[in-house]
């Protein structure tokens, strides 16, 4: 398709070249700026886990890792991915490990210091993604609840993210770099002062674990097994 006023109409409903070009380019530059806060919020929260050891619900983590191990025995045999390994096994549950205790974490801290989402922005945010996609599409609804759970996840996250970095030192200051396994036991040296109710949250009984999820209305995810 050539680049025209007639596409810009046509993708993105605007009337002219330099409309769209403009949008392109408010949106790469909008990503880069999510990718950089990204990595200085994992850096944050690599810090508070190991410096808050807790407690990990045996059950809710051997139930999703049986479903990721499940799915990817699933996308072998359906579509010929790579069969599930014992080294495949070991990455899932450490990514499983992970997710359920950042969630028990970033919970305790939203329930300090009282965060909750900007339902109005992540709104705004969804309609322009879903805004040029065709709404007779079978996928339709599902594409438009991921990209609610999405940009939910994102504004969560930010949020707590400039929680923690306030109570550090203020905005702008610098993201910690993580610890490495070795050396966890000198993270309080530089751990980011979190509240005392959040210091040591205890993670929710096995048995409970759905509804403290559902309560948040943020569910763990890890990352897909390779």
């Amino acid at each position: 398709a050539e680049l025209n006023a007639d596409f810009a109409k046509e993708v993105a409903g605007l009337d002219s070249v330099d409309q769209y070009l403009a949008v392109v380019r408010d949106r790469l530059e909008s990503a880069r700026r999510s990718e950089v806060e990204d990595k200085h919020s994992e850096a944050v929260m690599e810090v508070l886990l190991a410096a808050n050891p807790m407690p990990l619900p045996e059950r809710l983590f051997n139930r999703y890792v049986e479903d990721r191990l499940g799915h990817a025995q699933e996308e072998h045999e359906q579509r010929g991915a790579p069969a599930p390994t014992a080294e495949t096994r070991t990455k899932v549950e450490a990514d499983v490990r992970r997710a359920i205790l950042k969630d028990a974490l970033t919970s305790a801290i939203m329930k300090v210091a009282n965060i909750e989402p900007n339902r109005d922005q992540i709104a705004e945010k969804v309609n322009s993604l879903m805004g040029v996609m065709d709404q007779k599409n079978p996928r339709f609804s599902d594409m438009y609840m991921n990209a609610v759970a999405y940009y939910t996840s994102k504004d969560l996250d930010k949020q707590v993210y400039d929680y923690v970095m306030k109570l550090a030192g203020g905005a702008g200051a610098e993201a910690p770099k993580a610890p490495k396994a070795a050396k966890a036991k000198k993270a309080k040296a530089a751990e980011v002062e979190a509240p005392v109710e959040a210091a040591a949250p205890e993670a929710p009984a096995a048995e409970e674990a759905p509804k403290a999820a559902k309560k948040t209305t943020r569910k763990p995810k890890a990352p897909a097994a390779e």
